[in-house]
């Protein structure tokens, strides 16, 4: 039986807050520029609202569509320095090879941002200013009005959450990084 239901916009929205980051980090493994990665993830929401991809296949579709893009702009622009605008473009080498873990890592990071996004407010907001905008405890303190020892709470019971939730493995580091340990062998 096929699907004759159009997409509706909460349908959409939803679609977009679960995937949007997960298809921006697909690819900024291969355009390495965020502002690019978000037009192409972006554009990719626009083609299957056209489309009227089903919620059920939505993932699959994006992952394919952002893949695709990415790798487009990849091949087009690859020895271009600058575009029309002045803006540098920068490209690492980029091969089909990666391309499982680009998109390892950017469902890896897709996943710690929804748990990070389920944290009471106060805490996500903490753990957010203290990971991925690299302030310090005295900044974050003074910036949210508290003191430095539930700034250091805070981000004491997030890390605990995190590491609960992904197991102890996980070493997260500010700047955004997200790290695996080595297990010895």
């Amino acid at each position: 039986m096929s699907e004759t239901k159009t997409m509706d916009a909460g349908t959409l929205k939803e679609c977009f807050h679960l995937y949007f980051r997960y298809c921006c980090m697909l690819c900024i493994g291969i355009v390495k520029e965020r502002a690019i990665a978000e037009d192409l993830a972006q554009d990719a929401f626009v083609e299957a609202y056209m489309k009227n991809i089903p919620k059920r296949k939505m993932k699959a579709f994006l992952s394919k569509c952002v893949m695709s893009r990415a790798k487009n702009v990849y091949r087009h622009v690859k020895d271009v320095r600058k575009n029309e605008y002045g803006v540098i473009l920068r490209f690492n080498t980029y091969t089909s090879d990666n391309t499982l873990e680009h998109m390892i890592k950017a469902e890896l990071l897709s996943r710690i941002y929804q748990v990070i996004e389920a944290m009471p407010q106060k805490r996500k907001e903490v753990f957010k200013l203290t990971y991925l905008d690299s302030l310090s405890y005295s900044e974050i303190a003074t910036h949210l009005s508290i003191s430095i020892v539930t700034v250091k709470e805070h981000n004491k019971m997030a890390l605990k959450y995190l590491r609960a939730k992904f197991g102890s493995n996980f070493k997260f580091s500010t700047g955004g990084g997200v790290h695996a340990k080595q297990k010895s062998l």
